[in-house]
């Protein structure tokens, strides 16, 4: 069987497992897709794009789903003065672009403000900077804009009842709302993210989520699928299921037509993983962080030229 064949017969067999409606719905995000580009990037960003933990292991807020495990994959740096000594290391190994991030604080925020200086720094040392640093308040963008990063990237959460038991956070869904138009309204990029399946694998909020960022306007979309992670509270927890996955996908596509949406880092391992990313692409992202072969292979079958490149997802124009 030719690799062609192989993604059409893959492609009618992914179509079989949804309605009706839910087929109409991806074929109609698809169109929209191929009608603005045929253009699907595959994001490799290491080792030319890292993350740095400012809090290095240590995590206040320990989410259910997290718990901090996460933070053992950063590169540690608790002071400015670790954070200049790694990014002065970095830029000698051709390291194009740093991700600033770490554990948050039980406010739900990242404690970055005695880093602005350093954060600039890299921006002077010709690095690319993202920056995921949570819940912000007015004097904390105003913070923010002082380190000239190129995007700020936000969690968008549509439910109160997932802040609560799964953050653990006293916050609503309208201060996460309230972060990103704080931000729109500073001049930021923003790059907001949507946890599919956050609350144990189940769909809730997603759609408000996406209601508001069409009705605030995004240049960009992430989408991130909710991973079981080991030795957390959440461990047991089934991953979301196919059919949810695709109906927040193709609705994101459909109703933020020209913005980058692309399906990022966070997903689950194994041949699932790979059938996620399938039924992206069908759902007309424009990305996927590091595709399989037969991701691509599909990509191809349908009509996609497949770009690849080196750095962070949320960025269009690299």
């Amino acid at each position: 069987m030719t690799s062609s064949t192989f993604c059409s017969t893959l492609l009618e067999k992914l179509k079989a497992k949804f309605s009706e409606t839910l087929v109409s719905e991806v074929e109609e995000a698809l169109n929209i897709k191929l009608s603005c580009s045929n253009i699907l990037k595959s994001y490799t960003p290491y080792p030319r794009f890292v993350p740095i933990s400012i809090t290095g292991s240590r995590c206040e807020l320990l989410c259910k789903h997290c718990q901090g495990h996460y933070l053992s994959q950063m590169i540690p740096a608790e002071t400015p003065e670790k954070f200049l000594a790694v990014i002065e290391k970095l830029a000698k190994k051709d390291v194009k672009g740093i991700l600033v991030s770490g554990g948050f604080d039980r406010s739900g925020k990242l404690p970055f403000r005695r880093f602005v200086s350093v954060i600039k720094k890299a921006k002077l040392l010709g690095f690319t900077v993202a920056i995921h640093a949570g819940l912000l308040s007015d004097k904390d963008v105003e913070e923010l804009c002082q380190t000239e990063v190129d995007a700020t990237l936000v969690d968008v959460i549509g439910d109160d009842q997932t802040i609560s038991e799964i953050l653990g956070l006293g916050a609503r869904a309208e201060d996460f709302f309230n972060t990103v138009v704080r931000l729109k309204e500073s001049g930021l990029f923003v790059a907001p993210h949507i946890v599919i399946g956050l609350n144990h694998g189940i769909l809730r909020g997603e759609f408000k989520a996406l209601q508001f960022l069409s009705n605030v306007g995004t240049e960009a979309l992430s989408l991130l699928v909710y991973v079981p992670t080991p030795n957390t509270p959440s461990a047991l927890d089934a991953p979301p299921k196919l059919e949810d996955i695709v109906r927040v996908a193709a609705q994101a596509r459909r109703i933020l037509r020209t913005a980058h949406l692309t399906l990022g880092c966070m997903r689950p391992r194994g041949w699932y993983r790979t059938l996620i990313e399938q039924a992206m692409v069908l759902c007309g992202v424009d990305g996927v962080v590091n595709p399989s072969f037969n991701t691509i292979a599909l990509a191809k079958d349908i009509g996609l030229r497949v770009r690849k490149v080196e750095g962070c997802c949320v960025f269009k124009s690299l």
